[in-house]
């Protein structure tokens, strides 16, 4: 009654294994095993007999003197397997043939001497395609031959050269999702394939990495549910730049957006009929000042904002705020430069966000806004690292921490918090505690040990204790990691009645 068998690690070459007499064999996996030619011709031979076989993946293995053939398999992986010309040119044959075959994944493989079509393969709706080298008429078949799958829902190439084919998606009729990451297109592959992209009513998510789209234009003005881009070290020139942006603003059904590496110069961004975007994520991307002004301002308008992060961004010349926004639960900047206005309108409004709970400011000047954490009742995370706050706002901040009553999570690196006293009084619900280079003055250092007993469950990082000696008497769950102390302090916790606290210092 064997179903499922996984093979890992494991060298087979003095035995023979087949499967011929299994009934209801269903799934396959091989990772890493060394078989003689003689177990190898048994065993893909015995494969070929499995009729109920739906799934195989195969890695890292040597199919050299093998024929491999299968008819009812639904989802094949394929990954670093090496086969002799024969063999791929009977694997490619039969996998055209594979009328139920629904996903197929071909990884790190050599197919220059095979030709791989999927015409034939009606229920096809996932391929995935990484690191595959093809000739030319290889390329050129597979392209053609995606283009009338009209199943096909999901296709991702990666490390590909499809300098010699064209693709297309004009007759696919569900195609919901694109990833492209390092593949080179000829001219005329970027233009057809921009083109026909922009004709899928049915795309949902684009993600494209690494790729040149300088000698094409791409929209999404017809697509009707299209929510969601990941542009990651992107080339466009300006007219491509301009008509995304301005097709961005069009689709109404957008819900997450990321861009890395991209020069937004000569574009203007903006989500105003955008109803349900949610999510934005910015990482080194440069933008005008128009371009600035006008994404800030629609973001404060988006109502559905939830997540936003933004990492090495300039946006001295804008402002931002989410006074609008009523469900907005994250915030992450790192490396983000702002004028004056900007921190202060900021800080104001963050602190009027009720439904903040994930909270992460790295690397920002912070000196001309005050962190007014009061209102937030619902943070449950905060993470503050190389943070520059003035001599207010380090104590605001921590007089305002401690008002965090659903605060889980808390992490401070890099800081100077002056004369700010942080207390964990009322933070029931603190799990975890991560302190850091932190300059915490005398006074702070004793109130934060003396508050600490308030934590049921707790996890310590902080560098150096001192002569400070923590509160352990209400501690369920306590655990000390990277902490420097005196002798006296490390006697202090000893001595307590709580064996958990024993078992982790004698790790030490």
């Amino acid at each position: 009654m064997l179903k499922r068998l996984s093979i890992k690690n494991i060298d087979l070459c003095d035995v023979l294994l087949s499967l011929d007499s299994v009934n209801n064999f269903c799934e396959l996996n091989l990772d890493n095993v060394t078989m003689s030619n003689e177990c190898k011709e048994v065993f893909c031979k015995s494969l070929s007999q499995c009729k109920k076989l739906k799934r195989l993946s195969i890695k890292n293995v040597d199919l050299c003197d093998a024929l491999l053939s299968l008819d009812s398999v639904e989802y094949v992986d394929l990954d670093n397997a090496t086969m002799s010309k024969e063999c791929k040119e009977v694997f490619c044959k039969s996998l055209s043939q594979f009328k139920n075959l629904q996903r197929l994944s071909i990884k790190n493989i050599d197919l220059c001497d095979a030709l791989l079509s999927l015409d034939s393969v009606k229920y096809i709706n996932e391929v995935v395609i990484d690191n595959v080298t093809m000739s030319k008429e290889c390329k050129e078949m597979l392209c053609n031959s995606l283009s009338k799958c009209k199943g096909l829902k999901r296709l991702s190439i990666k490390n590909v050269d499809l300098c010699d084919a064209l693709l297309s998606f004009d007759s696919v009729n569900y195609f919901s999702e694109l990833k492209l990451d390092n593949v080179t297109m000829s001219k005329e592959c970027k233009e057809m394939l921009c083109n026909s992209l922009s004709l899928c009513k049915e795309l949902e998510r684009l993600s494209i990495k690494n790729v040149d789209l300088c000698d094409a234009l791409l929209s999404f003005d017809s697509v009707n549910y299209f929510s969601e881009l990941k542009l990651d070290n992107v080339t466009m020139s300006k007219e491509c730049k301009e008509m995304l942006c301005n097709s961005l603003s069009l689709c109404k059904e957008l819900e997450r957006l990321s861009i890395k590496n991209v020069d937004l110069c000569d574009a203007l961004l903006s989500f105003d009929s955008v109803n349900y975007f949610s999510e934005l994520k910015l990482d080194n991307v440069t933008m005008s000042k128009e371009c600035k002004e006008m994404l800030c301002n629609s973001l404060s308008l988006c109502k559905e904002l939830e997540r936003l992060s933004i990492k090495n961004v300039d946006l001295c010349d804008a402002l931002l705020s989410f006074d609008s926004v009523n469900y907005f639960s994250e915030l992450k900047l790192d490396n983000v430069t702002m004028s004056k206005e900007c921190k202060e309108m900021l800080c104001n409004s963050l602190s009027l966000c009720k439904e903040l709970k994930r909270l992460s400011i790295k690397n920002v000047d912070l000196c001309d806004g005050l962190h007014d954490l009061f209102n937030m009742k619902r943070l449950n995370y905060i993470t503050l690292e190389g943070v520059k706050m003035g001599t207010l706002g380090k104590v605001l901040m921590c007089k305002s921490l401690c008002q965090c009553t659903q605060l889980m999570g808390l992490t401070l690196n890099n800081l100077d918090l002056g004369d700010g006293l942080l207390s964990l009084n009322n933070l029931e619900m603190l799990r975890s505690l991560t302190i850091d280079n932190v300059t915490i003055c005398k006074d702070g250092y004793l109130m934060l040990c003396s508050s600490i007993s308030t934590c049921k469950h707790l996890k310590l990082s902080l560098k150096d204790l001192g002569n400070a000696m923590p509160s352990l008497d209400n501690l369920k769950e306590f655990e000390l990691v990277n902490v420097t102390m005196s002798l006296e302090c490390v006697d202090y916790i000893k001595s307590s009645e709580q064996d958990q606290l024993l078992s982790i210092l004698r790790q030490l």
